[in-house]
């Protein structure tokens, strides 16, 4: 794995992990936000490869600049 994982966009948790099912790789998130002791779950894309898949994760809007277009 060459390329770091991003935080969780969901929790903002670092507790994330690379795993593969049946239709390729994906990665997920099983840090504690802290609610009802329970993980965050947030799971990315499946993709062919673990460097896809990472990829997929790290790639995602700038919050900024998504609200900045919604209100434009």
């Amino acid at each position: 794995m060459s390329e770091m994982i991003a935080s969780c966009p969901f929790c903002g948790g670092a507790g994330l992990y690379t795993s593969i099912d049946n239709n390729g790789f994906y990665i997920g998130c099983a840090s504690d936000p802290g609610v009802d002791d329970e993980v965050c779950g947030a799971r990315g894309p499946v993709r062919g490869s673990e460097a896809a898949a990472i990829a997929a994760w790290n790639r995602r809007p700038v919050p900024s600049l998504a609200k900045e277009d919604a209100h434009g």
